[in-house]
């Protein structure tokens, strides 16, 4: 796929990750485009929203998915300093999340 029709897929795949009734084809190709190392703006927006999920989730498949996906791109994925910042920050925040369900998945 060239740029354009990634940026199209990513933002598709932006507004399916909460839907509940198709997580785990969404997953399955979010795991794929991490794999490929794919960069763009919107690709760290929705790694934003899979860190939400990892522990807001109502589904612990759903947190184990979005936990997997997550590391894998905080390891992975280059970033600035304040990028890596950010996250560091919200992955210490999730541990003391409110709900025992999310704080275990993080």
């Amino acid at each position: 796929l060239d740029a354009e029709q990634m940026q199209t897929l990513v933002s598709i795949i932006q507004g399916a990750v909460s839907d509940s009734d198709h997580n785990s084809p969404t997953f399955g190709l979010i795991k794929s485009i991490t794999s490929k190392h794919y960069v763009s703006p919107e690709y760290y927006d929705l790694m934003e929203s899979i860190l939400k999920l990892s522990v807001q989730s109502q589904r612990q498949n759903v947190r184990q998915q979005c936990t997997q996906i997550f590391m894998q791109y905080f390891f992975e994925y280059p970033m600035g300093k304040q990028r890596l910042k950010d996250h560091t920050k919200q992955l210490v925040l999730n541990i003391k999340y409110e709900f025992e369900e999310g704080r275990l998945s993080a």
